[in-house]
């Protein structure tokens, strides 16, 4: 799991794309830096998006359509890990 971690090496750049999506997510609640990296993520094509804001967690859950990658606090990602 944490080895995935350090494959992590992509730049992803805005882009009016990647704008639009942000754009969509504000409008359903996200707040606008967040909803841009929510975009970016999703550019990247993430399994897993950690964050410690659990409001972002509970809004992100919510969105129709869904994002295609889990948002997640990352303690319990770690303990999800464990349990697999």
């Amino acid at each position: 799991m944490l080895e995935n971690l350090m494959d992590a090496n992509e730049i992803i750049c805005v882009s009016v794309k990647l704008q639009e999506i942000a754009d969509s997510l504000s409008a359903q609640g996200i707040r606008a830096k967040d909803a841009m990296h929510l975009s970016a993520a999703s550019a990247a094509r993430v399994e897993v998006f950690l964050t410690t804001d659990d409001i972002l967690i509970r809004r992100a859950k919510k969105l129709d359509p869904p994002l295609g990658f889990t948002v997640i606090n990352p303690l319990d990602w770690v303990k999800r890990g464990m349990t697999k």
